[in-house]
């Protein structure tokens, strides 16, 4: 989808906590907003809808991805004044094609979160593939389990795997 043949730097500001309440996620995005309003971007991608919503305020663009459904105040910022349609957000990015069905939204790409293992042997091109990324949690359940099972399945090919382990307090 994004290709480029010139360097460039990523930026991640998040903090790695576990939780989070409202009132630092309001904090947290409006920290985002504030530092991206003063440097020049090409491309910013967020998982915040604090974030979002700030950025969208400053007529930043980005993209937002979303990983589930909305509730409480989110919902109605993004889905009843209908934020998630703001001319800042280039495009909302769904892990699903069933998820982004329940929203409406106007630019839209689908871009899995991962692969189901039964699918994957399926795949015509996986021929072709030979290196295998992964950049996510390394808890179970979050696609780490799935990853190593798409290994044991598939010895020939290569998995990179980066990702970092937060266990409970």
């Amino acid at each position: 989808l994004f290709t480029s043949k010139k360097k460039f730097k990523i930026t991640n500001v998040t903090n790695f906590m576990k939780t989070i309440n409202f009132y630092e996620r309001l904090i947290f995005g409006y920290s985002v907003a504030k530092i991206l309003k003063k440097k020049k971007t090409d491309l910013i991608i967020t998982r915040s809808f604090m974030a979002s919503f700030f950025l969208c305020l400053y007529d930043i663009k980005h993209f937002l991805e979303i990983h589930h459904t909305l509730k409480g105040f989110t919902k109605f910022i993004f889905l009843d004044l209908n934020f998630i349609n703001s001319k800042s957000i280039k495009s909302v990015i769904f892990i699903s094609k069933k998820l982004s069905q329940t929203f409406k939204v106007k630019k839209k790409l689908i871009l899995h979160d991962a692969i189901d293992p039964n699918n994957f042997p399926k795949n015509k091109k996986v021929n072709k593939i030979k290196n295998i990324g992964y950049i996510g949690s390394l808890l179970e359940g979050r696609g780490i389990d799935t990853i190593e099972k798409l290994s044991i399945m598939n010895p020939d090919l290569n998995f990179f795997i980066i990702g970092k382990k937060i266990k409970d307090k």
